[in-house]
């Protein structure tokens, strides 16, 4: 059986469980990025100055909510065995996601940090789990989320280990 199925199993007991990373802060030049690579602009992400003038949201700029959605993997990547894999035994895919709501908006500058829930770990067929997760991105000093996702992840478990690749390649290059 491969190692990262091994582990998947054993973590069975883990759903339900909920996770909160540490605080990150998303600041004018994230959001100034991430509007100039989509193309989407706007006063009210992008121009702090108009953003006052408008005062739509008290004043300031805010996040785009498809940049928080977009943040989840970096959630993921936080948290201790979280189970995402980038690596010779292992890849995750994002694979979709569902009732994505923006209760309220996310101020740029100010600390966002996510609550995950291993929410389930399904086997779709040999060596390709589907996991399902709970998003809650909560934002320094107010009570409503700023955003809320179910979303989910295909680990894809590879051949081999990284150890027995490398030893494979180094043996094929000296010609053993």
């Amino acid at each position: 059986m491969h190692p990262v199925t091994e582990t998947l199993k054993r973590r069975a007991d883990e759903i339900g469980k909920e996770e909160i990373t540490e605080w990150i802060t998303i600041d004018q030049t994230h959001v100034d990025v991430f509007g100039a690579i989509t193309g989407n602009l706007d006063p009210m992400h992008n121009d702090p100055e108009r953003a006052r003038e408008l005062d739509l949201f008290g004043g300031t700029t805010v996040n785009y909510g498809l940049f928080t959605l977009a943040l989840t993997t970096r959630f993921l990547k936080m948290i201790p065995n979280s189970l995402f894999y980038s690596n010779a035994d292992a890849h995750t895919i994002n694979y979709g996601v569902d009732g994505v709501r923006w209760p309220a908006p996310m101020y740029v500058g100010i600390p966002i940090r996510a609550k995950i829930t291993l929410l389930g770990a399904t086997e779709k067929r040999p060596n390709h789990f589907k996991m399902t997760y709970g998003f809650v991105v909560e934002q320094q000093g107010y009570d409503t989320p700023r955003m809320v996702a179910t979303t989910y992840a295909m680990i894809v478990c590879t051949g081999g280990s990284f150890q027995d690749r490398a030893e494979q390649s180094a043996l094929q290059a000296s010609g053993r």
